[in-house]
């Protein structure tokens, strides 16, 4: 080997760091302290029990409202916009940036990012189905509406056609496929409704997941998958799924119970297992 080839070594070493970082970080994580009621607590609350923001919905209603409405105004511009999409190139970087974004709306990407915070945070796993249901039931709702509203997307679309060719009857394909299934774009509901239920447990980190929800939104306007008002009016369904799912007058209630049972069970885990039981 050459004197000037440094070899695997550095590597190995490099990689025996971060296995122990990682062990070190798990066992921190798995040893958080418990409450005088033995219930999981954040250690910058000072060892008391910790609990998401509690806040209004109606910021959710009003945001969901307005969306609404923009997307029924972003019609207009649909057809010139989605057709400038199709047929021309954006700057490599602005596309990178956007597809870099996209798995954030996918559905299997939501589970598996919500089964690390499982792991790594223990303080908020009786939380998480409820965040589990903001954004695949956001997600779900949107494909429901597909099946309701049937709308071609803009790549398969002519645009020597007006823009209000893109709907059709609903019962006009016996045979469905992805190319009418434009309205509304179910990445950017689910991605927004991961975006509501993240920000009620961490507000302090809304401005990031928000961030990569609006890309994931102009991954599908860029890449030719969904018009304008179709990503406007899969987040304002999110929002309006986030409010119900929040909201302690609707499904908020039930969450609210399976919560407080969820704490209960880990209550009775002995404190050298914090994992809770099946």
């Amino acid at each position: 080997m050459d004197k000037d080839t440094p070899g695997i070594k550095p590597y190995l070493c490099a990689v025996k760091k971060l296995l122990t970082w990682s062990s070190a970080f798990q066992s921190q994580s798995e040893g958080i302290a418990k409450s005088a009621e033995g219930l999981p607590c954040c250690p910058s609350f000072g060892g008391a029990p910790w609990e998401p923001a509690t806040r209004s919905v109606r910021p959710l209603l009003f945001a969901g409202l307005s969306l609404l409405i923009l997307a029924c105004l972003a019609v207009w511009i649909d057809h010139p916009l989605s057709s400038y999409m199709v047929t021309h190139q954006l700057p490599d970087v602005v596309e990178e940036i956007c597809h870099a974004a996209e798995p954030f709306g996918n559905g299997l990407t939501v589970v598996l990012l919500l089964v690390v915070i499982y792991r790594l945070v223990p303080y908020v796993r009786p939380f998480l189905p409820r965040v589990a249901a903001i954004s695949l039931g956001a997600g779900l709702s949107a494909t429901v509406v597909k099946l309701l509203i049937p709308r071609f997307r803009p790549r398969p679309f002519d645009f020597a056609l007006p823009i209000w060719q893109t709907f059709q009857a609903a019962f006009d394909f016996p045979e469905r496929t992805g190319a009418v299934e434009s309205f509304p774009s179910g990445h950017t509901a689910t991605a927004c409704g991961l975006a509501i239920g993240l920000s009620w447990l961490w507000p302090e980190g809304r401005v990031v997941f928000w961030t990569l929800a609006v890309l994931v939104a102009a991954q599908r306007v860029v890449g030719g998958a969904h018009f304008l008002s179709d990503v406007l009016a899969a987040a304002a369904l999110s929002c309006f799924v986030g409010a119900a799912l929040l909201s302690p007058r609707l499904a908020g209630r039930t969450f609210s119970a399976l919560e407080v049972s969820l704490r209960n069970r880990l209550k009775d885990v002995p404190p050298e297992n914090a994992e809770p039981r099946e």
